[in-house]
């Protein structure tokens, strides 16, 4: 059972606490456990400190190995700074998500009927023009999606990194949401600006 010590610092507002790190290789199936009360950036250093063992030439163990972090009643957190950054960056991510799934319940839509039409009306086939607005409908509605859920997987891993424990995506509450919103503006837009509301409004100004 081979055993290894170090010492690191915790810092608690501005003071600092020593903090013993054991790690432990035991007999068992191939896992990394992490215990004594880190956050979701200390536990994400496994991965990192396996990565790094490896491309140095050296081999991990295939055994269970225990990594604790005592005194155990401390929250162990990483640094402040970074987790402000990821979370900031967490934040832009998310905003370019919603800006692109808007774009994908209207504006893109509207583009590519618009192209169907310039071909139509340049062609004078309105077969070509539909064929054309569906292409590229798919197209861009496609090329949209992947982009959002590459998004929603970095927006994970950053607000993983910024210290909360995500475990999914919000790529499916953006998009109902989204949804919600262009509906809203579409019914608005029908019943008072371009409907009802528009010649009521009008006959109300003629008398």
């Amino acid at each position: 059972m081979p055993l290894a010590r170090a010492f690191s610092v915790a810092l608690v507002g501005v003071r600092g606490h020593l903090i013993e790190v054991e790690a432990d290789i035991a007999n068992g199936l191939p896992a990394t456990i992490l215990v004594g009360l880190p956050d979701t950036a200390l536990r994400e250093a496994r991965d990192r400190i396996r990565a790094a063992i490896v491309n140095s030439g050296e081999s991990w163990p295939s055994s269970k190995i225990t990594i604790g972090l005592s005194p155990a009643a401390l929250p162990k957190r990483g640094s402040a700074l970074r987790q402000r950054i990821d979370g900031s960056l967490a934040g832009t991510l998310l905003g370019a998500m919603i800006v692109l799934s808007l774009l994908c319940w209207g504006p893109i839509p509207l583009a590519c009927l618009w192209i169907g039409s310039q071909i139509d009306y340049l062609s004078g086939s309105v077969s070509l023009g539909l064929l054309v607005s569906f292409i590229g409908l798919f197209v861009f509605l496609f090329g949209a999606l992947v982009i959002l859920r590459r998004l929603d997987e970095a927006w994970v891993l950053v607000r993983r990194a910024a210290g909360h424990d995500q475990r999914s995506g919000a790529l499916g509450r953006v998009f109902a949401i989204t949804a919600v919103v262009c509906a809203l503006i579409f019914t608005f837009w029908f019943v008072v600006i371009h409907g009802p509301g528009a010649e009521f409004s009008g006959a109300g100004g003629g008398g």
